[in-house]
């Protein structure tokens, strides 16, 4: 077993060990600046919107003007999702973490997506399908919630933003500006953050040829963990203490 560790040595975590070459998003350490497509993420963040930072990930430039109104206006168009989601997230237990209740939810969208059946190799396709995930993501978290409450799912409504369309599902009200500009920046820089966990186990699921969905669900449930995600939840518990 030692010859075999000396001819392979043991890099925990990966480290040092190239998970693969993407143009999508870098973190340059040395310098403390992640950037989205080359774009410095403080930039995007400062001059931008999520819907902006969406597309130039998806699509690897940024809108010209005609495009960001057409693609906010289809990611307006998906939002809703299927009732059958809501009587899923009513039957689970109230005490069911918000993470097990998205990936649930992820679980029972895939057979309704357009798409559903299209080869996971299929590129415009999976394109779509990044559209609707993005579009309906907001409307499960924020509805979700409410269920989980014992309130009632509100219908989007046409013409929000994003961050407006989050806000106002999950406090029953249009959120006033500020709100909605503070939200909206987080989103921007929670967008990407390259080879992470969840999206090193996204990228393991689906060079499977698994489905985008799939992979979706893998890395939620990667991000459930306390040494990913759940980072975030202790932050929160400090920060409230």
């Amino acid at each position: 077993m030692s010859a075999v560790a000396d001819h392979y040595p043991y890099s925990p975590g990966l480290e040092g060990v190239p998970a693969g070459v993407t143009h999508v998003s870098e973190i340059d350490v040395a310098r403390s600046i992640l950037t989205y497509r080359g774009y410095d993420v403080h930039e995007l963040a400062e001059n931008g919107s999520f819907e902006e930072t969406a597309y130039l990930l998806l699509y690897s430039e940024l809108p010209n003007r005609a495009q960001l109104k057409d693609f906010t206006e289809r990611l307006s168009s998906q939002r809703e999702v299927p009732s059958s989601i809501y009587d899923a997230l009513k039957a689970m237990p109230s005490d069911t973490h918000p993470m097990d209740s998205i990936r649930t939810a992820f679980s029972l969208l895939a057979p309704h997506d357009p798409d559903y059946h299209a080869p996971a190799t299929d590129h415009e396709a999976n394109i779509r399908k990044a559209e609707r995930i993005i579009a309906k993501a907001g409307t499960m978290v924020a509805n979700g919630y409410r269920v989980q409450h014992g309130k009632d799912p509100i219908q989007p409504k046409s013409g929000h933003t994003s961050a407006q369309h989050f806000l106002y599902l999950l406090n029953g009200e249009e959120p006033d500006e500020y709100t909605r500009h503070i939200f909206d920046v987080s989103m921007i820089l929670y967008a990407e953050h390259t080879f992470n966990a969840s999206t090193f186990a996204c990228r393991v699921c689906v060079s499977t040829l698994s489905d985008l969905y799939s992979g979706i669900v893998t890395g939620i449930s990667t991000l459930r963990g306390p040494l990913h995600g759940g980072a975030n939840e202790e932050a929160i518990r400090m920060l409230l203490e």
